[in-house]
């Protein structure tokens, strides 16, 4: 499927009929009126990228930030499936990104990846926000985040 038409039926199951990539080939839905989840078009790699800011870099103590991202990103650790920090040197922005390609993905698929990833840029907001209490009520177990339930705008 083009991711045309998975967003296509991401709006549907959302019920919300405005969202649609825009003319550069992205689209943005923003979680509880703070967490801002792109989705970007790649159609030359048949894929599409995931990414949201999750933190700002400190003015102090960068080397254990960064080595404490790396940590939670080694096997896997503590991010999921295809997911990977990113550094933004231009703006200082930490973002979890991931690719999906979009080969094999049908609707329900593409809406479980996304709710996934939702999971995980909420509980690294949390985490890296230094509201650690929250970021456990969120990690991925039963009481998982829901697209459904978080979802404010597009």
């Amino acid at each position: 499927m083009s991711l045309d038409q998975l967003i296509l039926a991401l709006a549907t199951e959302l019920q919300l009929p405005e969202l649609s990539l825009n003319a550069n080939g992205t689209c943005q839905l923003v979680m509880d009126d703070n967490l801002a989840i792109t989705i970007e078009d790649a159609p030359l790699e048949r894929s599409a990228h995931l990414y949201a800011k999750v933190a700002s870099t400190p003015d102090t103590g960068r080397e254990d930030f960064f080595a404490a991202l790396l940590e939670a990103q080694l096997f896997g650790r503590e991010v999921g499936e295809g997911c990977a920090f990113g550094y933004e040197r231009a703006t200082g922005e930490i973002l979890l990104c991931r690719k999906i390609s979009l080969g094999a993905v049908d609707e329900s698929t593409f809406s479980q990846i996304l709710t996934e990833f939702v999971n995980w840029a909420e509980h690294w907001s949390t985490k890296l926000s230094g509201s650690e209490e929250e970021s456990t009520k969120s990690e991925l177990g039963g009481d998982g985040f829901s697209l459904h339930e978080h979802f404010i705008r597009a």
